[in-house]
């Protein structure tokens, strides 16, 4: 997940505008996504509670103008939706590597992959835990929850379901998906 973050908390007002940068800056993105946005885009942050817009991109950084300053702070962890937009950003992080790895080695029955676009991150979360069951000498196979937080992913939902079908990886879980 995209996250803003921040060293301390800021108070913003509506028209406000923060300069923020990409890992790094005292309020920054944990993700670099500035090549993927413009001028113009929404950027909701905290469930959409905070909503402001690219104002103008400055060097490696953005300016964002609050049209609706939610609860008023920007603090850090908060989490940052672009409505609309592919980023095209790296899906796992090393810790998500670490929890597969863990989930895999203890039987854990499902793993949820968040922010699902296509189904090329669900066939990459498979193809890590085929990896980690071979260097764990396991059978053992947690299935996939796939979580669609946005457009894209409802756009290609009837495709994941395909391609699961027939992939055969997650078959009984997808089969519950389309009877409900």
């Amino acid at each position: 997940q995209i996250r803003l973050e921040a060293d301390k908390a800021y108070e913003i007002q509506h028209g406000d505008t923060l300069e923020v940068g990409f890992q790094n800056g005292d309020i920054r993105f944990n993700k670099n996504f500035y090549d993927d946005v413009s001028e113009g885009d929404l950027v909701l942050i905290e469930n959409g509670t905070i909503e402001t817009k690219i104002d103008r991109k400055l060097g490696d950084k953005v300016i964002l103008k609050i049209n609706n300053p939610g609860s008023g702070v920007i603090h850090k962890q908060m989490g940052v939706n672009i409505p609309g937009k592919y980023l095209n950003i790296e899906r796992r992080s090393e810790k998500d590597e670490q929890v597969i790895d863990f989930s895999v080695k203890n039987n854990v029955e499902f793993i949820a992959l968040s922010f699902t676009q296509n189904y090329q991150d669900v066939d990459a979360l498979m193809q890590r835990i085929e990896h980690y069951k071979s260097l764990n000498n396991t059978q053992h196979t947690p299935k996939p929850i796939i979580k669609v937080e946005d457009v894209y992913g409802i756009d290609n939902l009837p495709d994941m379901i395909n391609k699961s079908l027939i992939d055969g990886r997650s078959e009984e879980h997808t089969s519950e998906l389309q009877s409900h």
